[in-house]
């Protein structure tokens, strides 16, 4: 009998493949099928290596059981990553980003998920960033935006 475990899932229609985490999988006792060694691009052109695949992972969404292959990452932030390969699967998806929201049907049942809202963006300097980057693998995305003080500057300012 498995035990039943709480899970923090990102549904991410730019990501190709579905990912479990690592630890959790060994946790869970899923089965880890060996595979030649894939590059997998993450978040800012990073690579990491993806060495086993889960063909039949079950996880239960509002009461309803789902199934899917997933590769096996050190993801860090969250367990389970649904993307496209997942996705694809549920056939119309109504988003509203707005809302954090997702609806659609399987069979005749509808879902609607609602996203976590957090309260605010985290800002991280380029010191943080690296030394993060150095302790955890993390999906997240960033945005390079020049300060005002770039903007204004003119090559006759540099000299």
């Amino acid at each position: 009998m498995w035990e039943k475990k709480t899970i923090h899932i990102l549904i991410n229609s730019g990501s190709t493949h579905n990912f479990l985490d690592e630890k959790l999988a060994k946790t869970l006792g899923c089965i880890l099928e060996p595979m030649v060694a894939q590059s997998i691009t993450i978040a800012g052109d990073n690579q990491l290596q993806c060495h086993y695949i889960c063909r039949n992972f079950n996880w239960w969404l509002h009461g309803a059981e789902f199934q899917s292959e997933v590769y096996l990452l050190p993801l860090g932030s969250c367990d389970l990553v649904l993307g496209v390969q997942w996705l694809s699967t549920l056939g119309t998806i109504k988003w509203n980003f707005k809302q954090l929201k997702m609806e659609f049907k399987q069979g005749d049942r509808q879902f609607i998920l609602r996203g976590i809202k957090k309260s605010k963006v985290q800002l991280m300097s380029q010191e943080k960033l690296a030394k993060a980057l150095k302790h955890t693998t993390q999906l997240f995305m960033l945005q390079w935006a020049p300060s005002v003080s770039e903007i204004c500057m003119t090559s006759e300012d540099k000299e």
